[in-house]
C-alpha cells in the first residue's frame, strides 16, 4: 500500500495548475522537474526534491475498512551558491502546493495531507543545503 501512497504523491507534485506544459506547478518548476521517491539519482543537477514515506500505521474498521496514517518527509537540496533564501523559497512553493490537498489513490477513497513540521534550512556538507519538511497523510480504504 505505501507504494500506491508514494505515487498519489508524486502525481499531486507533478500535477499541472493550469498552466501550460512544460509549466505544471510552481514547485515542480522551481525544482526543474527534479522530483525523486527515496533517492535521487548520480550526479543530479540542483535544486531538487526527494520524499519518501515512513511504513503506515494500520487501523482497522468493520465492513473490512481501514484507515492509514503515515508520515511523508519531502527534502529539498540546494547549492549554498544559490543561497539559502532560494532553497526556502522553493520550500514555500512546496508548502503552497502541497499542504491540505486530498489526493487520489488507488484502493482508498480519500487521502489528506498536512504539514506537520515545515523545513528549516540544515547545512548538508560540501556545497549544499537541505530543507526537511514533515507532512502527515490520512487514507481511508473503500473497503472490500
Amino acid at each position: 500500500m505505501s507504494v500506491e501512497l508514494l505515487k498519489s504523491v508524486y502525481a499531486r507534485l507533478t500535477s499541472n495548475d493550469g498552466g501550460a506544459p512544460p509549466d505544471y506547478n510552481d514547485f515542480y518548476d522551481a525544482v526543474g522537474g527534479r522530483i525523486y521517491a527515496l533517492e535521487a539519482p548520480p550526479e543530479t543537477s540542483f535544486p531538487f526534491c526527494v520524499y519518501n514515506t515512513d511504513q503506515p500505521d494500520v487501523e482497522h474498521f468493520f465492513g473490512n475498512r481501514q484507515r492509514l496514517t503515515s508520515m511523508l518527509t519531502i527534502d529539498v537540496i540546494g547549492t549554498t551558491e544559490a543561497g539559502a533564501s532560494a532553497l526556502m523559497d522553493v520550500e514555500t512553493k512546496l508548502y503552497a502546493h502541497l499542504d491540505l490537498q486530498e489526493l487520489a489513490c488507488t484502493g482508498f477513497d480519500r487521502l489528506r495531507i498536512r504539514a506537520i513540521q515545515r523545513g528549516s534550512i540544515e547545512f548538508d556538507g560540501g556545497e549544499q543545503y537541505r530543507i526537511s519538511s514533515i507532512f502527515e497523510m490520512i487514507a481511508t480504504s473503500t473497503g472490500a
